[in-house]
């Protein structure tokens, strides 16, 4: 049996790809192919949540399918992540 190390860390992933769909809009969002969702959640756990210090560092993940939307941070397939 596990002792529960990370399920935290699933809750960020969730809340996450919740804040996703509030960003792109959930019609958009159902229309991004499974291949490019599972990899903006790798690239956001590898690359984002295990590496966030608390600094204002921005980061990125990339979102293909999606259209740009520079007020939300969406440019040219990437999402910016700001603290």
């Amino acid at each position: 049996m596990g002792d529960g190390d990370q399920c935290g860390s699933v809750f960020l992933d969730h809340a996450f790809v919740r804040w996703v769909q509030t960003i792109v809009g959930e019609r958009e969002y159902e229309n991004i192919k499974p291949k490019a969702k599972r990899r903006m959640l790798q690239q956001f756990e590898a690359g984002v949540k295990r590496c966030f210090t608390g600094d204002d560092k921005v980061y990125s993940v990339e979102l293909p399918g999606v259209e740009d939307n520079r007020d939300c941070g969406i440019d040219d397939d990437t999402i910016s992540l700001k603290p």
